[in-house]
């Protein structure tokens, strides 16, 4: 069974799409991609994605989205991520956009989610297990 791939990182991956590296007829991302998204997602460097790096993406690419920057995410701007259910279950209040404050309370929780072992960081085994399974 293959989950919804943009358990942590969708706007790191969806930039994956976009680039061409990762088709958007794919049912998952490649190893590769992960790989790829784990590194860019670790500024640190030490192995690991903490919550402040997975906040600095989050913001980042809400920011990236935005592109009439109201502070939402339209549908509109999220393009062909408007019609899965990431977008619909990230719209908390039901008003068919998502503001930064559901984008940052959804991703924190894809976080815990993913964050198997409990130690406050996700390492590539346990991102690869949540985008893949």
């Amino acid at each position: 069974m293959t989950k919804n791939y943009s358990v942590v990182v969708w706007g790191a991956l969806c930039t994956i799409v976009t680039s061409g590296s990762l088709s958007a007829d794919d049912t998952a991302p490649s190893q590769d991609d992960i790989k790829f998204v784990f590194s860019a997602t670790d500024t640190s460097g030490n192995g690991v994605i903490d919550k402040s790096e997975i906040l600095m993406d989050v913001i980042q690419n809400f920011r990236d989205a935005d592109t009439d920057q109201d502070g939402h995410i339209e549908k509109e701007e999220a393009g062909e991520e408007a019609d899965t259910s990431e977008f619909t279950d990230g719209d908390t209040d039901k008003d068919g956009k998502i503001s930064i404050e559901e984008a940052i309370s959804e991703k924190l929780s894809d976080f815990k989610a993913a964050d198997t072992d409990g130690s406050g960081t996700l390492t590539l085994e346990e991102l690869t297990e949540a985008i893949v399974e």
